[in-house]
């Protein structure tokens, strides 16, 4: 838990591979999640609503939970059943979304947000 640098060193260990062993499956939902949101995002605003806050918790779920929970070593099909569940938990919460808009705002502006802050960083603050 500790690096040699004295600060703790949080991993992701079993859901990095896992993704890096799917990596294609999850790109191609990928790909077709953001042609939607191209394409349908703004006539069909409220499933776009949904769609973001079960991805929002899914992934802060997901992540959570291999973080600071599971084991560095933990088997594949915790990965699976915690997708799962928190696919399942996501869902609800992106109802909830979907019927209080501003929540809905919000998080399609963290999202995005989050996105170009990462950009800026790798592209502009890491090179100094």
């Amino acid at each position: 838990m500790n690096s040699k640098e004295a600060c703790p060193k949080i991993t992701l260990g079993t859901l990095w591979h896992f993704f890096n062993h799917y990596y294609g499956v999850f790109a191609l939902v990928l790909i077709a999640l953001g042609l939607y949101f191209i394409a349908l995002g703004g006539r069909y605003y409220k499933a776009t609503m949904l769609l973001f806050g079960e991805m929002t918790t899914t992934v802060a779920g997901m992540v959570i939970a291999f973080a600071l929970i599971y084991p560095k070593n933990a088997p594949e099909y915790v990965v699976w059943l915690n997708l799962i569940i928190c696919l399942g938990v996501g869902y609800g919460i992106g109802y909830l979304v979907q019927k209080y808009a501003r929540v809905g705002v919000l998080l399609i502006g963290a999202w995005l947000g989050g996105l170009f802050g990462a950009f800026f960083y790798a592209t502009i603050v890491s090179k100094f």
